[in-house]
């Protein structure tokens, strides 16, 4: 509070501040007649109004700077967003940091007496190794290089291709300035002396505008989720923006790598081809194979009844040696099939296409992973989209895949996986679920470490779906 205001109009004035959202339609923290007013702070917290100061692990804390969060509906609460059908851009708008809790993205303190202090808000905040500095900050500093007239700052914490963190500058020149080495030394020359040497970025990017709002304001969250993987169409509005055709760079600096694009395409086997160990081998052998060529491959496919009857006889020459090739290969003549009654893989493909389908983890290749396990016969390994880790129940389909196949046809194998639980994206000091979308049996594990059994009799792998419930809040 401006204490010059008591000064010419004397103590019995009543003067305070307010604060809340126009997404809210009200304030939350605001003034009260019957209780002191102390310079710089708000007064109290709004009657109806549950707010706290959260910290990274969603706990309320007090004297400390933390997450504006609203603990507990309010009637001017938004329940949709214009467009939005399936209620996924207001969930990431304002319930992704702390599922079923509001963040409102300002920093506030709530004092020992109840007063509050907000300082800015928190996704225009850039907390790198434990220092925060607000972006406004960064930008005063890069736009006091006469050669740079406008800039955008994100911090990603991971991302699919820079999965241990990210702060990109962008910058957009004068005419006829470069982004040479000279001016980049410069940029970051000048962060480092006025800001901190923290938040020195780790690339500068040149870019023709800054997308803004009708208003003026510049994209920061929206540019920071499309750099992120989300799709641009949920990250933001492009009628809500004064240069829609900004955004276009950061989408195409978002798409995946060539290896997404030019992804391979595997096939178990091939019109001619028998491999050796699949002479007289188990149907359960081929199964093994698609299963592989299914969730490792962003793609796959099946040459024919050949395989899905899991033809074994191989193509042998009059000395009796036999060929790694069908004897009856559909290269060199047209077959006619009778797929009734005979044993088949027509099941487990279904089923391999029904969860490919229905998991975004399985249809990109650069996110896999491999995890250990002490039986050589069994193989673990997983998946993530785009999007990068999530275990999140209320979305499913995004979910990370845990696989484990076993490699032997012949036998029962059992053994203990030891699982990257960050590369999955779960909390390791909390139990998570794993669903196998193949044997539809749900198991409850704690730590890193699971031990597993494979019949190929009964099923060739384990497709787990990983999913954490939330981490509860404090009432």
């Amino acid at each position: 509070m401006d204490s010059s205001a008591y000064e010419a109009l004397g103590p019995d004035l009543w003067l305070f501040s307010t604060s809340g959202g126009t997404d809210l339609c009200t304030a939350f923290v605001g003034g009260v007649p019957t209780l002191p007013v102390y310079e710089g702070e708000l007064q109290a917290r709004a009657l109806g109004a549950k707010v706290e100061s959260f910290d990274e692990d969603g706990e309320a804390h007090i004297g400390q700077v933390g997450e504006l969060v609203l603990t507990e509906p309010m009637p001017s609460m938004p329940i949709a967003f214009w467009g939005d059908d399936d209620g996924s851009r207001l969930r990431e708008s304002y319930f992704s940091m702390y599922p079923g809790v509001w963040r409102h993205g300002d920093w506030i303190e709530i004092t020992e007496r109840g007063t509050a202090i907000i300082s800015g808000r928190s996704d225009s905040t850039i907390n790198r190794g434990g220092i925060r500095m607000g972006t406004s900050e960064i930008y005063s500093a890069v736009l006091a290089d006469d050669d740079v007239v406008d800039a955008l700052v994100v911090d990603i914490d991971r991302s699919p291709t820079h999965p241990d963190g990210w702060m990109p500058l962008f910058v957009v020149l004068r005419e006829g300035a470069s982004l040479d080495d000279d001016l980049v030394g410069r940029i970051k020359k000048r962060i480092r002396e006025d800001c901190s040497p923290r938040h020195v970025p780790n690339e500068i990017h040149q870019i023709e505008e800054v997308p803004r709002t009708l208003s003026g304001k510049p994209l920061e969250v929206p540019v920071k989720r499309i750099l992120m993987g989300h799709p641009a169409e949920k990250a933001a509005s492009r009628e809500s923006l004064a240069n829609p055709g900004a955004l276009d760079y950061f989408v195409e600096l978002a798409s995946p790598p060539s290896v997404d694009e030019f992804r391979p395409n595997a096939w178990p086997t091939t019109p001619d081809i028998l491999p050796a160990h699949l002479q007289h081998a188990p149907l359960e052998a081929f199964a093994t194979r698609v299963v592989l060529a299914a969730t490792l491959a962003p793609s796959y496919g099946v040459f024919g009844p050949s395989f899905e009857l899991g033809e074994t006889e191989p193509f042998v020459l009059p000395d009796g040696r036999a060929r790694e090739e069908l004897a009856r290969s559909e290269k060199y003549e047209v077959r006619r099939w009778s797929l009734g009654g005979r044993p088949s893989l027509r099941p487990l493909l279904t089923e391999l296409n029904r969860i490919r389908r229905g998991q975004l983890a399985l249809h990109t290749l650069r996110t896999l992973r491999f995890h250990g396990v002490d039986d050589d016969a069994l193989i673990c390994y997983s998946k993530t989209s785009h999007a990068g880790p999530s275990v999140d129940p209320d979305e499913p389909g995004g979910a990370s895949m845990l696989m484990v196949v076993n490699l032997d046809p012949h036998h029962t194998r059992s053994g203990t996986v030891e699982l990257d639980l960050g590369g999955l994206g779960v909390d390791g000091e909390r139990p998570y679920d794993v669903h196998d979308l193949l044997g539809d049996d749900t198991y409850t594990w704690s730590g890193p470490r699971a031990w597993v059994e494979l019949d190929p009799r009964r099923r060739p792998a384990h497709l787990f779906r990983v999913t954490q419930a939330p981490r509860e809040t404090a009432p």
